[in-house]
Parts: structure tokens; C-alpha cells; sequence
């Protein structure tokens, strides 16, 4: 599999992922509006007092934990069982087969990836209670609770911090390509590759960082060092291998063969 063709497929692999995730969030959303619905109001629009609305909406924000949990959960297996097509297209483009302790190593690391997906559940389920019980025990406006709601989800103007949407989208993105990275490195070293090539296409928001070593072949070591030594806007890491140009980066270091 040529570089082209990897790009292609990675690309393909993020977008399917990213797209199932972000439908599943918007879901979620659609019937967590309405199961707020079951939080009583006055004639005002305000919710009712605590004693009979904080039961009402106890159930309500369980009933949306579990919604998101139980969708979400589904579409990150859904990505980490997609991780094994990125595998033999390694193995594709090295020609051999990942030994027993590099496997074990990508194991490990689609552990870590499914942990850091539920970690963003974790945090947006939180969010997402806190707003329901606060606004249910200030007895404040019900349509204002939706709005706090699709913020944490979808995101808002009136909603601080990042939604959820936005988190799992990037997340998708990152996750898969430095998955890849991880296994490409394993299987480099496994076949004693020396030098590599900074692969990607360059387009209006590429970082000025990769724009400028795209197409660059440069040994491990010079990379290493460029990795570590080097500043850039959206650097993420010093591991230029793992983490290439940083956040939302979708270049990788290809094996170069002489």
C-alpha cells in the first residue's frame, strides 16, 4: 500500500468514525430535550419546587446518563475494533507480520484509547447532571436547562467549556493516527527501518510546522531531534513520531526505502 493510498484510507477510517460518534451525540441531544420535558413547570416556564421537581429530574438525568453512556459505548467499539484494519495495512506496506510482543503493545494501547473515550462520557455525563439537578433545585427556567444541555452536548454561545461533539470529534481523529504512528514505529523497528518520509498533503490549514517539512526525508535520529528540540503552534508532544505535527494532525512519518 502506497503512501497515497494509506492517507486515503486513514482519512476514510476518521471520517467513518467521526461521523457515526457526532450522530450518536446528536441523538443523544434530541431525547435528552425531550425527557426534560418530564420536569414539571409553572405557568412561568421555571421548574417547580425541589420536592416534587428534584425526583422528576433525578430520573430524567438518569435516564440521559444511560442513554449516552449506552450509545457512545457502542460507537467507540465500533472504532477500536476498526484499530486491526490499521494493522495489516502496516503489515501491508512492510511486507511482514507484527510480532507477538509489538501485538501485545497495540493491545495495550487500543485499552488506553477505549479508557480516554469513556473518560469524555465520563466528564460530559457529569456536566450534564449537574446542570439538570442545579437548575431543578433553583426552581430556573426549563428552556434555559435545554439550553445548558445541548451546550455541554453540541455546544452553545450562552454554554462555557467545550462540548462534547467537538472533544469526540478530535479525539476520533487523534486516536486513530497516533494509533497508526505507534504500530507504524513498532514494525519499523521490527524491520530496521533508518529513514523516514514527513507524508501528507498540504492545504490552507495545515500548520505552518508540517507545510514546511512536508515531502522532507530525514533519518530517525534527525526526526527524534526535531521532535525534541523544536517548538511549534498545536505541538502536542516531543515524540514527533507518535504525535507528528500535534493536535488534529493527520501527517505521519512512511518508512523510506533507498
Amino acid at each position: 500500500m502506497p503512501p497515497e493510498e494509506l492517507e486515503k484510507f486513514l482519512d476514510e477510517l476518521i471520517e467513518k468514525h467521526s461521523a457515526a460518534i457526532l450522530s450518536a451525540i446528536a441523538i443523544v441531544q434530541a431525547r435528552a430535550i425531550t425527557q426534560l420535558d418530564t420536569i414539571e413547570v409553572r405557568q412561568d416556564g421555571n421548574i417547580v419546587g425541589p420536592s416534587k421537581a428534584l425526583p422528576q429530574a433525578k430520573a430524567a438525568s438518569k435516564a440521559i446518563q444511560q442513554d449516552l453512556s449506552g450509545r457512545m459505548q457502542s460507537k467507540y467499539n465500533a472504532a477500536i475494533r476498526d484499530l486491526s484494519k490499521i494493522d495489516r495495512a502496516i503489515r501491508h506496506i512492510y511486507g511482514q507480520r507484527i510480532n507477538n510482543t509489538n501485538a501485545n503493545a497495540l493491545i495495550a494501547a487500543s485499552k488506553t484509547v477505549f479508557d480516554d473515550y469513556n473518560s469524555i462520557t465520563l466528564d460530559t455525563s457529569n456536566r450534564l447532571n449537574k446542570a439538570i439537578i442545579d437548575y431543578s433545585v433553583a426552581g430556573l427556567s426549563r428552556e434555559e436547562l435545554k439550553t445548558q444541555v445541548r451546550g455541554i452536548l453540541t455546544g452553545d454561545d450562552d454554554v462555557r467549556g467545550v462540548p462534547m461533539n467537538v472533544r469526540a470529534e478530535q479525539f476520533t481523529q487523534d486516536s486513530i493516527m497516533r494509533y497508526h504512528n505507534r504500530a507504524n514505529m513498532l514494525v519499523a523497528d521490527q524491520a530496521g527501518i533508518k529513514k523516514f518520509k514527513y507524508y501528507g498533503n498540504v492545504m490552507a490549514t495545515t500548520r505552518p510546522f508540517c507545510a514546511g517539512h512536508a515531502g522532507d526525508v530525514k533519518t530517525r535520529d534527525e526526526w527524534e531531534q526535531i521532535g525534541q528540540n523544536q517548538t511549534w503552534k498545536g505541538k502536542s508532544s516531543s515524540n514527533i513520531f507518535v504525535d507528528t505535527g500535534g493536535y488534529n494532525c493527520r501527517h505521519f512519518l512512511t518508512p523510506y526505502f533507498d
